[in-house]
């Protein structure tokens, strides 16, 4: 018995920790295209640059993702 208590407690450890990993995630990105959008419209650069900045960083894994399905394919 204490092993299935001990197996639920661990998977449901797993998933809040990757929900919030996610919502974190998603955060960042509504603040960065905020800041994008703020930046563009009040011309200030520097606050623009930084939203596309983590936006970028965000976006890498996906990006090489599907350079690397277009290599193959």
């Amino acid at each position: 018995m204490n092993n299935v208590i001990a197996e639920t407690a661990q998977q449901t450890g797993g998933r809040l920790m990757m929900a919030g990993h996610y919502l974190r995630t998603s955060w960042a990105v509504v603040n960065a295209v905020i800041a994008v959008v703020a930046g563009l419209s009040t011309l200030n650069m520097a606050v623009a640059d930084a939203g596309m900045a983590t936006i970028n960083e965000v976006a890498s894994p996906l990006m090489q993702q599907f350079a690397r399905m277009g290599r193959q394919a």
